[in-house]
């Protein structure tokens, strides 16, 4: 008695195509199952990659606040020296009008 090749056909038959490897199927399901996986791994990465985003992007915030805040001290300190500049001008040209009177007062 022959057993008909009905059965095997049909298992070997999967999207329109006859399976010509028996182990066609289990080599489809390992590369699907390794893809899968590298599309966790790609996930998990651009999870780390976004979290390490916004550690710079928080470092970045710092880091502008630091330079604005040495600008305002760099400011504060050129308006100082700006001060002193003319408050040294301005003893400068007393001294000199009193020099002239001591002069004056001599003669």
């Amino acid at each position: 008695m022959e057993i008909p090749n009905n059965h095997q056909e049909q298992s070997q038959v999967q999207c329109g195509f006859r399976i010509s490897n028996p182990g066609f199927r289990l080599a489809e399901d390992l590369r699907t199952m390794n893809l899968g996986n590298e599309i966790l791994c790609m996930r998990k990465d651009m999870e780390n990659d976004r979290e390490s985003m916004k550690g710079l992007q928080q470092e970045l915030v710092e880091q502008s606040q630091r330079v604005a805040q040495l600008e305002r001290t760099m400011q504060q300190r050129i308006e100082t020296e700006n001060n002193t500049s003319t408050k040294l001008e301005n003893l400068s040209q007393r001294l000199r009008q009193q020099e002239n009177r001591f002069v004056c007062l001599l003669m």
